[in-house]
């Protein structure tokens, strides 16, 4: 019986590390994904204010809105694979934020883009991720997830003077 256990728990082991390194190597050929498109734009020359609102409109245009997709579709909050490339179909805030994040890379030093973890049960959302980003000295937020919803750049789902 204890034999049948911990061969039972070893299994389970390692199907859970195998799922890790699913995750992490398509999370990566979902991140290549995003620099490759990106080199097809001449977007060096921009401003750093104009460059980031050309990956939001980018990235926030690029999928889908599907509400509380995290709840309905949870197979989407893992990179089960190359999650760029999921065109047109929704997908959770915090991938939205992954690869919005990996383009302003491109122009934005990692000490200025800061990932946000929110909760806020009065409005019906539990879990929030959004992006802040340092411009000319001020933190300005960047909900990419959000512009498809009709947030305005600049806000996040949390602010009070956003009305849905």
């Amino acid at each position: 019986m204890i034999l049948i256990i911990v061969i039972i728990v070893i299994i389970v082991i390692i199907v859970i590390m195998l799922l890790v390194l699913l995750n992490i190597y398509f999370y990566y050929q979902s991140m290549r994904s995003v620099d490759k498109d990106l080199q097809k734009f001449n977007w060096n020359h921009l401003k750093k204010e104009e460059y980031l609102k050309k990956c939001y409109s980018y990235v926030g245009d690029r999928f889908g809105m599907v509400k509380h997709c995290w709840i309905y579709l949870p197979w989407r909050n893992f990179f089960y694979r190359n999650m760029w490339k999921m065109k047109g179909k929704g997908l959770p805030c915090h991938v939205y934020t992954f690869f919005f994040n990996r383009c302003l890379q491109k122009k934005f030093s990692k000490k200025d883009i800061k990932i946000i973890f929110a909760a806020d049960r009065a409005k019906n959302i539990v879990v929030h991720f959004y992006t802040k980003v340092k411009l000319d000295g001020k933190w300005l937020n960047a909900d990419v997830w959000g512009k498809r919803r009709g947030l305005p750049f600049g806000k996040n789902i949390h602010d009070s003077k956003w009305k849905r």
